[in-house]
């Protein structure tokens, strides 16, 4: 008998870096039948997206929703094929649009899982930042812009006719919970995506050299702002005050600067000497900073790889950075506190102050990692392992007969996992 599909939902194009993130080539080299639906034309129809290597990626060809009725196409198949579907069109809140999706998945009785293993900062909801107090909230909301998708948001999902998610995978401690998350909804200990790059960084030796590298995030071009309606900051000022601090770190520290890529830019189509003449790598953040010995970063997520590794950590932004998005302020400040280093503005190079850069609160940084990497007692294989063992004890139906027939020693679940909003898997 033949196994039903694993079908990934998304809604930005997929990479070879989601693939791996999602475990998605993990699960095709164990035999699964993995399908992928591209609902961004859909969900995302403002969001610049360049698609043009679908084409190339054999029988992992996503399908392309753009309208309703390429829906009801996807639908159909699934009401044919049944299966489980991975939803990544849905974090830890929902818009109305991905909501639908999930209402009629929920008619056709096929459960969806969540990747539930990222989590930041200033978002997560008891991770001890400090919070904006009620009428800066008030404020917040009326200025979004989205008072109908925010008023959707509380909304309780019975009512809205979604179902909760049948499991969803975690991270560390704080990773825990969301929109989607149900009384039967069942835990997967894992961790972070990021913790990949440390696992495979570890395997190599170390070689930690006078580097400082900036943890880029694209900023003044990067597409999410079109999405969000964020302001980005002005190219020429935030690139001018970048180099002047690199020239600062350099000349004081005796760091060489050099530029963590983010995976999502197209620095060649911007031209110019964007970092002056300094080294840019594409492809080994966790590589640069385990080897360096400083990072200077905004609110990258990569910050997550600087605490693992122990590595010194400046915090810059901008008041154009800082106001571009709500959130993003919120992230800097959350980083800033858990990590104990202080918030530094671009809008003064010459006032920020060096002689503290290369100092580390190590009971800090372990904090970080079991509240928003790994916690203690969860699995130490890959993502795509703990994800193919989850799998086999929950959805057999879609399991290819190799692993079926194996014997295998279920994984534990830590028991703080256990809550009346995510019980762990049984055993």
């Amino acid at each position: 008998m033949t196994p039903a599909p694993v079908t990934y939902f998304i809604q930005v194009p997929l990479t070879g870096r989601d693939r791996q993130r999602f475990a998605i080539d993990d699960l095709q080299h164990a035999g699964f039948t993995v399908r992928v639906v591209d609902f961004g034309p859909f969900l995302l129809p403002n969001l610049p997206a360049d698609r043009n290597h679908y084409g190339s990626l054999g029988d992992l060809t996503p399908v392309v929703v753009s309208d309703r009725a390429g829906i009801d196409r996807v639908m159909a198949e699934l009401k044919e094929s049944g299966g489980l579907v991975v939803c990544l069109i849905a974090g830890r809140t929902i818009v109305p649009a991905a909501a639908g999706i999930l209402r009629r998945l929920g008619r056709l009785g096929v459960p969806y899982i969540q990747f539930l293993n990222v989590q930041v900062p200033g978002i997560a909801r008891a991770d001890g930042v400090q919070k904006k107090s009620i009428p800066s909230r008030l404020l917040h909301f009326l200025r979004s812009g989205n008072i109908l998708r925010s008023l959707h948001g509380r909304i309780p999902l019975r009512f809205l006719g979604v179902p909760c998610a049948a499991a969803a995978l975690y991270g560390g401690r704080l990773s825990k919970g969301g929109r989607l998350i149900g009384p039967t909804t069942q835990a997967i200990a894992a961790h972070a995506s990021d913790w990949e790059q440390v696992r495979t960084a570890r395997n190599r030796a170390a070689d930690e050299r006078p580097v400082a590298v900036f943890l880029d995030q694209f900023l003044p071009f990067h597409p999410d702002f079109t999405e969000t309606g964020g302001r980005p900051p002005d190219p020429a000022l935030y690139f001018n005050s970048l180099r002047r601090l690199f020239d600062r770190i350099e000349r004081e520290l005796g760091l060489e600067v050099v530029i963590a890529a983010h995976p999502r830019a197209d620095y060649h189509v911007r031209g110019g000497e964007l970092f002056g003449k300094r080294r840019l790598v594409i492809g080994d953040t966790a590589g640069l900073i385990r080897d360096s010995r400083l990072v200077v970063a905004h609110y990258s997520s990569a910050i997550g790889l600087a605490a693992a590794f122990l590595k010194p950590v400046l915090l810059v932004g901008s008041k154009d950075v800082w106001s571009a998005d709500p959130v993003i302020l919120r992230m800097a400040e959350g980083y800033a506190q858990t990590l104990r280093r202080p918030l530094w503005s671009l809008d003064a190079v010459d006032s920020i102050d060096l002689t503290m850069a290369l100092d580390v609160d190590k009971p800090a940084y372990a904090g970080f990692v079991e509240n928003y990497l790994k916690m203690p007692g969860s699995p130490d294989g890959s993502l795509g392992e703990i994800l193919i063992e989850a799998l086999t004890r929950q959805f057999p139906e879609v399991c290819p007969r190799s692993l079926m027939v194996r014997s295998r020693q279920p994984a534990g679940v830590p028991s703080e996992w256990i809550s009346a909003r995510g019980k762990p898997p049984s055993p």
